[in-house]
């Protein structure tokens, strides 16, 4: 138990670095970590020294309500167990996204080529249009015709770059709600995998 804020009882430092209080004791007993020990041989040891040895792994704040719910014990065992599986399941998630993100890229540079090549299309058949105007002909036709090729190529062109943004977008939409519902997850239920 604590009794000041910078006196910290064995279950409580095990609490506050986030590891068994069998490795609070280890470590005293190995001389890693110093204590005093009080008339009741209760062995207490100094937020200050926490700090020295175990750094940024001391959290002060965490041994507050740390001890569990319902006066059970949280298994910081099990607890780094299932933040590592959902990491491991991130991992995977972000891999795949990127992967898809990477074909979406190069479907939109081939959209972008088509639509390049149909404009390229289009200003071949205007100077066609330009030479056959002025041998004469039947020009109107094959310009009327040349138009409506060239626009249907550039219509279908941008409809398909469409589609791959929007598919992508939803795609998006609905990593980002997993995500969210993951991190909303309470420690409980990430650990019994609801």
């Amino acid at each position: 138990m604590k009794t000041t804020k910078t006196k910290y009882g064995v279950l409580d430092a095990a609490f506050a670095i986030g590891k068994h209080r069998n490795t609070i004791t280890r470590h005293i007993k190995s001389g890693k970590l110093s204590c005093t020990i009080d008339g009741n041989k209760t062995k207490w040891i100094d937020a200050a020294e926490l700090h020295r040895v175990y750094g940024d792994a001391f959290d002060p704040n965490r041994e507050e309500g740390a001890h569990g719910i319902n006066g059970h014990t949280v298994n910081a065992k099990a607890v780094g167990s299932g933040a590592a599986q959902i990491q491991t399941l991130l991992d995977r998630e972000i891999t795949e996204r990127n992967r898809e993100r990477t074909q979406y890229l190069a479907q939109i540079e081939n959209l972008k080529d088509s639509l390049a090549t149909a404009q390229e299309g289009h200003n071949r058949a205007t100077l066609l249009l330009e030479s056959q105007s002025k041998r004469g002909g039947d020009w109107e036709h094959a310009i009327d015709t040349l138009k409506e090729q060239v626009v249907k190529e550039q219509k279908d062109a941008r409809g398909e770059m469409q589609q791959w943004k929007e598919e992508a977008k939803q795609r998006e939409e609905r990593l980002k709600k997993l995500l969210r519902a993951e991190r909303e997850k309470s420690i409980w239920a990430k650990l019994v995998g609801k």
